[in-house]
């Protein structure tokens, strides 16, 4: 997570707009002592918050701030999700990891889900 920390500060300057950056993890953040003086760190020097939440935690959070119902809000978390995969929300979502081995995959799994 440190990694992705430091990473997230070179993010940062291109994206002056941002007021949050979080990520979603699929367990429980191991908050180290390395990690928060790191989060405290980007939160002092660029006055952003920063937030690592478990997927639990981070769905939990998401259907509170939703304002519909639990088809529609799934409906459009998946297409946020794809495009940001597919770089098309690249202004809010730069992801520099290998996303097309991801797409590939997703592709994979709803071709068999829809057979």
């Amino acid at each position: 997570m440190y990694d992705e920390l430091n990473e997230l500060e070179d993010k940062i300057p291109a994206h002056r707009g941002i007021v949050t950056a979080g990520f979603v993890i699929d367990s429980e953040p191991d908050m180290r002592d390395d990690v928060t003086a790191k989060i405290r760190e980007l939160t002092g020097m660029f006055g952003i918050e920063v937030v690592i939440l478990s997927f639990e935690k981070w769905l939990t959070t998401q259907f509170q701030r939703a304002k519909c119902k639990p088809d529609e809000f799934a409906r459009k978390w998946f297409n946020a999700y794809v495009e940001s995969l597919c770089h098309r929300r690249a202004d809010v979502a730069p992801i520099d990891e290998p996303s097309e081995v991801w797409v590939k995959e997703l592709s994979g799994i709803l071709r068999k889900a829809l057979q």
